[in-house]
């Protein structure tokens, strides 16, 4: 629950530093903040090429030479990378949205048409006859800076490949920039899908193979054996593969781990198992209660070599309630009958990693019952976030888990469930707001154990559900009026010298609407006391001003609303050169300040000419850190204030 200073400090203290060659910063502009958020989005725009930033004209520097960048930069924008204009670009960030284009290049350094294009995995574009791309992606998970308690992440990962020509990856963040790859050969990893017991070839198999870089972040590629079982992947980094396989008949129940780090290429007999069938009889049938149209039964195999494979089959039910499932060769597997959203009936079963049909027998259904019950929610926005949740221990000690959300008028109906004990939490997000002891329709007894018996057949309404906690909203909005998405609200508080802990950490949607809930377990008496009218938030990401922001209401107020206007901030750009004078790329540089009781922070990774950008910056003393293997560097601090300020190259102060 610690505050962001206190995590700092403890990264901080905690740092190996193993700085190679010498890693220096050259911190070249303070942009200073104009009169108007519109002069601030003029000058940063204005000073900036078309990889996003400032222009060496600006900088007032020499441009580096083309042999110290990672990657050739084009210098003519292509129709299809014309950026939009100043005002369009704005409303596509605020929108959370980022826009990233460039130009692939062959090995050779020809235009490469036909290269597909990644960003954390998915596929966003592909190349034109040009060899250029473009595409806009999700900035959510680019803004969130709370709840950091190690190293800033290394930015998004982004693969051009085209098959038998090369790959290349680079390191991504906003703001949004243009990003030019130049495809590098590769090494195939190929072979023969066979069967594991007589190794007879297994032809026209499905195969998926996942390739992850040193930060695990991974891309996912599809290919077919063809009639002899033989395939290909061509092309691909080094680096760790796993590789999943299916055939009619057979499954590999997730993926299996390959080394194929030793940069050449790799033959590998891939052996596939066969699969066994499970079934059984649900009786009666259909059980009363149970709309039969509204029935699957879905079987989940465990893997016993992929600890994060998701096997997940399902079937139809007969009419005589007899089901019948193929299923991939495993340790266990649990066995549901699915009523909609929600199983009614759950099961483990025993299979051992035997290769043999497996039968349940009959499963005993008893009569549906149905829970109902009303909470009041002020705003209908809200009603339609909040999620009920229902758990029910049944009569032979399984559990079952449903939920429903509210109607219109705040009422809920959670059918059909299985009888049993029955324990009631209404969520908004990951937040409890309300449970079963705030309920009035229940006896003393189910006050104190909080849980209402469900009868077979039956309808059990538990009243009104009331909250005690306190929930904040609203939408946080530019100076212009327009919503900021995936802003940050951080609410801490200082309860001893030098340590702050956390009440509440909400991220903003897509709309700039935010939910929090206020929290004070943890706090003694006096100080959830001196927090129950007020409260300080701290408003981090959408690359503008971060924003101490005071709130005051009556204590006893449960809902409140509270929205947040942000202004344009400063901007810190800079470069980030080796001993040599060379640019380094793909580096984390992250900054933090402390102003008043909280601490803010900001990140970004260098481009192919090692240039940064950290934006929605407010005055004040940064510390400069950057990333390097087995920990960090901290640079001496920097002011940053009203008024371009130019810093000569300075060495790394040692943690």
């Amino acid at each position: 629950m610690g505050g962001r200073a206190r995590r700092w400090g403890a990264v901080a203290f905690a740092l190996v530093v193993a700085l190679a060659g010498g890693i220096v910063v050259f911190v070249q502009h303070l942009l200073s903040e104009p009169a108007s958020p519109a002069d601030a989005r003029s000058t940063a725009l204005e000073t900036a090429d078309p990889n996003g930033a400032a222009s060496a004209a600006a900088r007032g520097e020499t441009p580096p030479h083309p042999d110290a960048t990672a990657t050739p930069t084009v210098t003519a924008v292509e129709p299809r990378l014309e950026w939009p204009d100043e005002e369009s670009l704005r409303r596509l960030e605020q929108g959370g949205r980022a826009l990233f284009g460039g130009i692939v290049r062959a090995p050779d350094g020809s235009p490469c048409e036909g290269a597909t294009v990644w960003f954390d995995g998915e596929v966003v574009a592909t190349t034109d006859d040009r060899g250029a791309w473009r595409a806009d992606v999700s900035s959510a998970k680019f803004d969130v800076f709370t709840g950091i308690d190690s190293w800033p992440t290394f930015g998004h990962l982004l693969v051009a490949r085209k098959e038998h020509v090369g790959y290349a990856t680079d390191t991504v963040a906003p703001p949004s920039r243009r990003i030019d790859l130049t495809l590098s050969g590769g090494h195939a990893f190929s072979g023969t899908v066979i069967d594991f017991d007589d190794g007879t070839p297994v032809g026209d198999a499905e195969l998926e193979l996942r390739w992850s870089d040193r930060e695990q972040r991974s891309v996912v590629l599809a290919t077919r054996a063809d009639a002899l079982g033989r395939f290909e992947f061509p092309s691909l980094p080094a680096g760790d593969v796993f590789v999943r396989g299916h055939a009619p008949g057979y499954d590999s129940n997730g993926f299996f781990g390959y080394d194929f780090s030793r940069g050449r290429d790799m033959v590998v007999a891939y052996r596939l198992r066969r699969q066994f069938r499970m079934r059984g009889r649900f009786v009666p049938w259909p059980a009363p209660g149970i709309p039969p149209e509204r029935a699957t039964v879905r079987a989940m195999p465990k893997s016993p070599h992929d600890r994060n494979a998701k096997f997940d089959c399902r079937g139809p039910i007969g009419a005589d309630g007899r089901f019948e499932l193929p299923l991939p060769v495993c340790p266990s597997c649990i066995l549901e009958l699915d009523v909609g959203e929600a199983p009614f009936w759950s099961e483990e079963f025993d299979t051992n990693e035997e290769r043999r049909d497996f039968d349940v027998g009959d499963v005993g259904l008893s009569a549906a019952a149905i829970l109902t019950g009303r909470f009041d929610v002020p705003d209908s926005d809200l009603r339609e976030r909040i999620d009920v949740r229902v758990s029910v221990s049944t009569a032979l000690g399984r559990g079952i888990s449903s939920h429903a959300h509210l109607e219109s008028d705040g009422s809920f109906r959670v059918a059909p469930l299985p009888p049993g004990w029955t324990t009631v939490s209404l969520s908004l997000g990951r937040s409890t707001i309300a449970t079963l002891e705030e309920a009035d329709g229940l006896s003393e007894g189910e006050h104190t154990s909080a849980a209402v018996e469900l009868v077979a057949g039956t309808t059990r309404d538990v009243g009104t559900i009331s909250t005690t906690a306190t929930i904040l909203h609203g939408t946080v909005r530019d100076a212009d009026g327009m919503p900021v998405a995936w802003v940050c609200i951080d609410e801490n508080v200082k309860v001893k010298a030098g340590w702050y802990a956390g009440v509440f950490s909400v991220q903003a949607d897509g709309d700039g609407h935010f939910i929090g809930v206020r929290n004070l377990d943890g706090f003694d008496e006096d100080e959830a006391l001196a927090l129950a009218g007020h409260a300080e938030w701290e408003v981090l990401g959408g690359r503008h001003l971060t924003r101490h922001v005071t709130v005051d209401w009556p204590a006893s107020q449960h809902w409140v609303r509270h929205d947040v206007s942000l202004e344009g901030g400063l901007t810190l750009r800079g470069t980030l050169l080796d001993a040599a004078g060379a640019p380094v790329p793909r580096t984390n540089v992250a900054i933090d300040i402390e102003v008043g009781s909280v601490a803010r922070v900001g990140s970004d990774v260098t481009r192919s000419d090692g240039t940064f950008e950290i934006r929605g910056l407010v005055e004040g003393t940064y510390r400069v850190f950057v990333a390097v293997e087995g920990g960090a560097v901290q640079y001496p601090d920097v002011r940053a204030e009203n008024g371009p300020v130019t810093l000569r190259p300075f060495a790394a102060s040692k943690q």
